[in-house]
């Protein structure tokens, strides 16, 4: 009887993480929608996370730091990095060509809306460690290895390791990728730029692995 009963339990408990996960999957699907043609971005991003994460469990100073993370949710987490887009009007996020000093400044608040909005979401729940990887990422996702970056001008491992990840994996696949803005580039034309970023837009470390593992990333980025 008690195992019975303990077995439903687990079975419900099961249902409801996958429930959440669908939801939460959705939700970050439902942003992206509006400015990714193919619908792929989310996907491709866990991918490419889990790639990165991946190659750095294996070498690279910060394998005593990936050991201590809950995988799976960073990888959960990553599908809201631009949550914060759903607050960015449409003639501005769906702009054909580049943006004026204004709308870009505008279009900067993403990162904050995101993060207020899981905070939003965060006072709904209690003891979902995804929520903190998920507010990292879409905050500090445009951060730059050099400082240069936004909102915080953030400077090299004063960025989170997990959104100095995400930045990397979000631009290569922004650059891979068809945008109401833009034609895709090659995988080899968006390694180059990722290289020649190397320390300045991105963790040095971060790029090197990215490209010993670009055999991994083109078959995702070609499926």
């Amino acid at each position: 009887m008690q195992a019975d009963l303990m077995a439903i339990v687990e079975k419900r408990t099961k249902e409801m993480n996958n429930l959440r996960d669908a939801i939460l999957q959705w939700s970050g699907e439902f942003v992206e929608f509006r400015d990714d043609t193919s619908g792929k971005h989310i996907e491709h991003v866990r991918k490419y996370m889990k790639i990165l994460i991946n190659a750095a469990k294996k070498e690279g100073p910060y394998i005593k730091e990936i050991s201590e993370w809950d995988v799976n949710a960073v990888l959960l987490a990553s599908a809201l990095h631009d949550v914060g887009k759903i607050k960015i009007p449409d003639n501005i996020l769906l702009k054909k060509g580049r943006l004026s000093p204004k709308e870009y400044e505008k279009m900067k608040n993403h990162c904050l809306y995101g993060k207020q909005l899981l905070e939003s979401l965060g006072a709904r729940l209690s003891g979902e460690s995804f929520l903190e990887y998920a507010k990292s990422m879409a905050y500090y996702h445009h951060e730059k290895w050099d400082g240069t970056g936004y909102p915080e001008q953030l400077k090299g491992d004063k960025i989170p390791l997990e959104a100095r990840m995400m930045a990397l994996v979000d631009v290569y696949d922004a650059m891979v990728s068809v945008r109401p803005y833009k034609p895709a580039c090659s995988h080899n034309q968006a390694l180059k730029t990722i290289q020649k970023e190397r320390g300045i837009h991105f963790d040095p470390v971060l790029v090197d692995l990215f490209v010993k593992s670009s055999d991994e990333v083109k078959k995702i980025e070609k499926g």
